[in-house]
């Protein structure tokens, strides 16, 4: 079953034995990567007096977010028991970070996936594969890092079936839900095409905010002629924006709605 749990909060922070001397992160080291045991994670830490080892991987080439070597880096490790979909994400760090996702042993990792997003990143995690996260500073120095691994956000789009048609206007409205696992912010775009009486097309444009199943609506004029009361083909998207800097795209299906004249 998906481990559960309160967020893990383990604020760990330099503490001077002398003038010169600090203290560096427990996570420093590949071998002391820090175990998440359940889901979600939180962890705050200092990396300002981390370092990198002399067998830290080198920057992978399709990494364009930023290099390995050269700056402040800690490891996180985690064994999922189901497959998931995963959010990483340092969003709340008070310095740029990059994060990589390893598989493997040290000396001999394999590159899973790295931030395409500042801040973000989403990946799909098999059952029983020990991931190990890398969050480096790159050519900055290290600061306040925060953090997360959280299960990535799940989403949905449909539109219903019958729809309203003002006789007079043509304006059309139609309306549908959008579903997400964890509260989101969605921007969705609709096409609504009539063939059957009278040849006409028109886009939508709706947004707000998702929290397990919310509704959508939205107007279309058309844009070649006036929607009369009949059937239309219908499209629909949207964009999620999930905390943590994580996005996903949800799309429903064509869907024939009926268009109803309103009274």
């Amino acid at each position: 079953d998906l481990p559960s749990g309160p967020p893990h909060d383990d604020e760990r922070s330099g503490t001077p034995s002398g003038a010169a001397a600090k203290l560096r992160p427990a996570n420093d080291d590949f071998n002391d990567a820090l175990v998440i045991s359940a889901l979600p994670f939180i962890d705050r830490v200092s990396t300002v007096d981390a370092r990198t080892s002399h067998d830290d991987p080198p920057s992978p080439e399709q990494c364009w977010s930023g290099s390995i070597t050269g700056g402040q880096t800690v490891w996180y490790q985690f064994t999922p028991s189901e497959n998931l979909r995963i959010n990483v994400s340092t969003s709340g760090s008070d310095y740029d970070t990059n994060i990589f996702v390893f598989t493997g042993t040290r000396g001999n990792l394999t590159l899973v996936e790295c931030n395409p997003i500042p801040h973000s990143m989403t990946f799909d995690a098999v059952a029983g594969e020990t991931y190990f996260f890398l969050v480096a500073s790159g050519e900055a120095s290290g600061g306040k890092l925060v953090f997360t691994v959280q299960l990535g956000v799940e989403v949905g789009v449909t539109i219903d079936p019958v729809g309203t048609v003002n006789p007079s206007t043509g304006v059309v409205i139609i309306t549908g839900t959008v579903t997400c696992s964890r509260p989101a912010f969605f921007e969705l775009g609709a096409g609504v095409q009539q063939r059957d009486v009278q040849a006409s097309h028109g886009s939508l444009f709706a947004a707000g905010q998702c929290s397990g199943v919310s509704p959508w609506q939205g107007e279309v004029q058309g844009e070649n002629g006036r929607f009369v009361p009949g059937t239309a083909e219908v499209s629909a998207g949207a964009l999620f924006y999930a905390s943590g800097g994580e996005e996903r795209h949800g799309e429903a299906a064509p869907t024939t709605v009926q268009l109803v004249a309103q009274n």
